[in-house]
């Protein structure tokens, strides 16, 4: 077996580091988190996921696990949690996910729309080993006819008696484009006691050229003099020079994305007054924006985000820099932001760095040390650690937080039936390193599978 583990020496703090971990910061940084939902759970910890891959040494095939097995630290050992079993899509994607916990059995049936996204998943409990199942939990979804990845109507309910109630996580998104195709509204709407109440607006005004100029959001706020609930405008872009738009931004910080990248442009929100520049480089895959007035309230302030896009797994490293003066001093607070993921899109590193330039600070760190098969690559076990601190010593250290072993693999493309007319392999459909079916129009860099007919392959998008 090939044994991959992280090896955390080189970023571990000094135990002098450690006790300098209450100095004093200015700053709030904006992302203290990782992308990683997909894999980290509320506690922190990373959570069973889907595992589709592609083995290079193994020929065409995309293998996914049947059975996991997920299990807790307690004390001195591991303690089994859940079992999950699992049978696949033929695009590597959960079609039935059954949760064994003691004598309590969960099974979730998955159903998927034509671009490969999720638009109904149904739960079902059986308390007695999975011979007889009751309706438990129900969630459907409908995505945007442009943006496919993008959710209009999330629905969530509960089997109550004998009939499907409505849960509270139930939401609208209604999207407004004007003639041209261009987004000129967003609308956020909960369902708040049977109805859906807005809470969070975006309005986009287009320029002569067809380009948007102005961004404003708006959120829904309480105002304690009126006792009533009022619209605030929380952010409003101006002045916007693009270096390319598609018209298509639905949310206010889509503005550095592949499709909608502006060079400079004037932010004012209630904590902020400043003037944007951003700058590109898509050798590195990266991109720096420079913030320069009032920030978070403080005059005079330099803030500069950086983001690098590693590699094609989504590992990314985030960092945000405030530089101001104070007392006739300059003050800089540096927060790095790094999330690291193998090929299957498992974290090996999630941690969160602090350095005024010349105490540094871990803020938060989750490591995965993973062990791989040696024929077929894929992983066997996932072992995650997290910080915590020694209660005498008040060092920090790396403890176990979870387990996941992986077996019973099978190949998803196994059973495809290609068709095949004339001779001649049909359209060529594209589906994501996490098997999700994407259009080819909205093909961005990155490691694809294609298939046509009955020719399968791995390609990269550059």
């Amino acid at each position: 077996m090939k044994i991959f583990t992280l090896l955390m020496s080189g970023l571990c703090v000094a135990a002098g580091g450690a006790a300098q971990a209450s100095s004093v910061k200015h700053f709030t940084p904006t992302a203290m988190h990782h992308d990683s939902a997909k894999t980290v759970g509320k506690s922190g910890k990373q959570v069973k996921k889907s595992v589709m891959m592609r083995a290079e040494d193994a020929g065409e095939a995309i293998w996914c696990p049947v059975t996991q097995k997920i299990s807790s630290w307690e004390r001195n050992g591991w303690t089994l949690d859940q079992v999950y079993t699992t049978s696949y899509t033929s695009a590597g994607q959960p079609a039935v996910d059954l949760i064994t916990e003691g004598k309590s059995v969960i099974r979730e049936t998955n159903t998927y729309d034509v671009n490969g996204m999720l638009s109904k998943k149904l739960s079902e409990v059986s308390e007695n080993g999975g011979v007889d199942f009751v309706n438990s939990r129900l969630q459907e979804r409908i995505y945007d006819e442009v943006l496919t990845s993008v959710i209009v109507d999330h629905k969530d309910f509960l089997w109550i008696g004998s009939q499907w109630e409505v849960s509270g996580n139930n939401y609208i998104r209604k999207i407004t484009r004007d003639a041209d195709g261009n987004i000129t509204d967003v609308e956020i709407a909960p369902m708040f006691l049977g109805e859906y109440d807005p809470t969070q607006r975006l309005h986009i005004v287009y320029g002569a050229d067809g380009k948007a100029e102005t961004l404003t959001q708006s959120m829904l706020e309480y105002d304690y003099s009126s006792k009533e609930y009022v619209w605030a405008v929380s952010h409003t872009i101006s002045d916007i020079v693009w270096e390319r738009t598609n018209g298509q931004i639905v949310d206010i910080a889509d503005i550095y994305s592949a499709d909608n990248r502006i060079l400079s442009a004037k932010m004012v929100s209630k904590t902020d007054d400043v003037d944007i520049k951003a700058e590109y480089d898509d050798s590195q895959r990266s991109y720096a924006v420079t913030m320069t007035g009032t920030v978070q309230n403080y005059e005079g302030t330099t803030w500069v985000q950086e983001f690098t896009d590693i590699d094609d797994n989504g590992s990314h490293k985030f960092v945000e820099t405030f530089i101001m003066e104070e007392d006739g001093e300059q003050i800089m607070e540096r927060y790095t932001d790094m999330a690291i993921y193998d090929s299957y899109g498992y974290a090996t590193l999630m941690e969160t760095v602090f350095t005024d330039g010349e105490v540094e600070e871990v803020m938060a760190r989750e490591i995965g040390e993973i062990t791989y098969d040696e024929t077929y690559g894929y992983p066997l076990v996932l072992i995650t650690k997290g910080m915590e601190f020694d209660e005498d010593t008040d060092e920090p250290y790396m403890a176990n937080l979870m387990k996941i072993e992986f077996s019973d693999y099978v190949d998803a493309l196994a059973g495809i039936e290609d068709i095949v007319a004339d001779g001649i392999a049909s359209e060529p459909e594209y589906f994501n390193i996490q098997g999700v079916r994407v259009p080819q129009h909205s093909l961005t860099p990155g490691i694809y599978v294609r298939r046509a007919g009955s020719e399968t392959v791995k390609v990269v998008i550059r």
